[in-house]
């Protein structure tokens, strides 16, 4: 029984320490994005910052690619030939989401492909795995936004009270200007009565030919006619009884 039990306990000692060897990790890159939460809307573009470095050993022909959902592209690939154990590397990473993405939240992940130097061999061996990742949060475009980096617009809509309250205040404005406006002129267009000189005076004339009535009898008579031709009488004051008295 206890050699029972002795076996067992050296096959589960081998078991771990074989276990052990195999999943043992290799270093990789050091990378991180410079936003972990990004917000955007249906149809619109932004960018990401990536930074990678060297992490206790020498890399080559690192490669970078990025696992979207489904209408989320990018059109970047990034690679460099060289990344040294304490170097950094920075990339500008464009994205695209399209209007066929539903909103919601999900997950962009940067997997990367290259050799790292292995000192205990003395030689380079390939590897592959997740670098980094962000969470990418789509909402439904507004309708007043446009297209570009997934800033939101603001639509004024002329159904807004304050709105037709400030449109009605600049229509009656108008109104009352140009009603003013053509008050002014019409005055201006009056003509003056012209009023007579100082040390001029007006003496009214009578036509030749018009009539009058005898002062003594009332006869109609001529204008020009000295005297009444029913009573006889002088129609005309003379001088000297005109004069004031």
């Amino acid at each position: 029984m206890r050699r029972e039990i002795f076996t067992i306990a050296i096959c589960v000692l081998m078991v771990t320490t074989i276990g052990c060897e195999v999943i043992e990790v290799k270093g990789k890159p050091s990378a991180d994005f410079s936003n972990r939460t990004v917000t955007v809307e249906q149809g619109s573009s932004f960018t990401q910052e990536l930074t990678l470095e060297g992490r206790d050993t020498d890399y080559r022909n690192l490669k970078v690619h990025f696992r979207m959902p489904d209408g989320v592209t990018s059109p970047d690939t990034p690679k460099t030939e060289t990344l040294e154990d304490g170097e950094e590397w920075i990339v500008i990473v464009h994205f695209q989401v399209g209007q066929e993405v539903n909103p919601g939240t999900y997950t962009v992940y940067a997997r990367g492909e290259w050799e790292e130097f292995n000192e205990d061999t003395d030689g380079w061996e390939g590897n592959e795995g997740e670098l980094t990742k962000f969470t990418l949060i789509v909402q439904e475009k507004s309708s007043g936004s446009s297209d570009g980096e997934g800033e939101e617009g603001t639509l004024i809509s002329f159904s807004d009270p304050i709105v037709l309250g400030l449109s009605g205040v600049g229509v009656l404005a108008i109104v009352v200007g140009g009603f003013l406006y053509y008050r002014s002129r019409q005055r201006t267009e009056i003509p003056k009565l012209q009023t007579p000189s100082p040390g001029i005076e007006i003496t009214p004339t009578e036509e030749p030919g018009t009539k009058k009535f005898c002062r003594y009898c009332g006869t109609e008579i001529d204008s020009e006619t000295a005297f009444c031709s029913n009573c006889g009488r002088e129609t005309k004051e003379s001088d000297e009884a005109s004069k004031p008295t």
